[in-house]
């Protein structure tokens, strides 16, 4: 029996049109080769991945990688590093995305899974990070009591974290934080957290913090949050002159990250120095 060619090619050109126009509808573009892909950010959760703040670029794509990874709490034998993905998830969705109405409700559960993670692995250092950086989060929602406590007890955690890094900026950064809120604590305060709550670490300071974020600087020159935070320091200890100079140089710089972009927008407002 003959084939009519042109019209066999021509059923089969309305076939591909056919099923082009219905995933153009269901909103699902056809992949290539015929399979669907997985979004970018999905594949960076992979456990073997390490955490990567380059693959979210907003608030939607961390909602559905926290969805992603929650199907995974059910199994009992869910690893630490998916503990490790949803405290560094809620991590970013309360530090950059949150309502201040909604900022602790993230830092808690950024809290409750690096604990899992940390305890499910011990001596598992990015664990550990996560933890302390949890705990710095959650230190201002504490009372007095309790942030006496928490400062003696990171302070003793980051020591241990840098004998193992030194050279962590992420560690370094959390360190310079402390250094600072503490050091900024009137002596009248101190002497009050010492008769009433035992009293605050010995040995932290202003010029502390200074030093242990710029040599998060030194390791992460072009990291913005830093150079941010180094103005921001300028700034509330008074020397504004230098903190016009380095949020100048903040402007100038280029983001590589969606904190980066967020930080320099922070520089179109005025800035709100009462609480770090």
């Amino acid at each position: 029996m003959a084939i009519n060619h042109t019209h066999f090619l021509r059923t089969l050109y309305l076939i591909g049109l056919f099923m082009l126009v219905l995933h153009m509808l269901s909103g699902t573009p056809p992949a290539h080769g015929g399979q669907q892909t997985d979004p970018p950010w999905q594949r960076c959760l992979n456990e073997k991945n390490p955490l990567r703040a380059n693959c979210f670029r907003d608030a939607s794509q961390l909602r559905s990688a926290v969805h992603y990874c929650e199907q995974f709490l059910d199994d009992p034998a869910i690893s630490p590093q998916r503990l490790q993905q949803l405290a560094y998830l809620h991590y970013r969705l309360g530090w950059l995305y949150a309502s201040e109405d909604e900022k602790k409700d993230h830092y808690l559960q950024y809290f409750h899974y690096a604990k899992l993670a940390s305890q499910a692995q011990p001596d598992n250092y990015q664990s550990a990070v996560l933890l302390a950086g949890a705990k710095a989060k959650l230190a201002g929602y504490l009372a007095a009591g309790d942030k006496v406590r928490l400062a003696r007890e990171l302070n003793q955690e980051l020591k241990k974290l840098l004998a193992r890094e030194k050279n962590d900026p992420d560690t370094l950064y959390i360190l310079s934080w402390l250094n600072f809120k503490v050091g900024r604590v009137s002596h009248l305060q101190k002497l009050l957290a010492s008769l009433l709550f035992g009293g605050l670490p010995e040995g932290l300071s202003v010029d502390r913090g200074f030093e242990s974020l710029q040599k998060a600087i030194q390791l992460r020159p072009q990291y913005i949050v830093y150079q941010f935070d180094l103005g921001l320091y300028y700034q509330l200890t008074g020397d504004t002159i230098r903190a016009t100079v380095q949020f100048n140089k903040v402007r100038s710089m280029q983001p590589e990250s969606s904190e980066g972009v967020l930080y320099q927008r922070k520089l179109s407002y005025p800035l709100r120095t009462k609480k770090i």
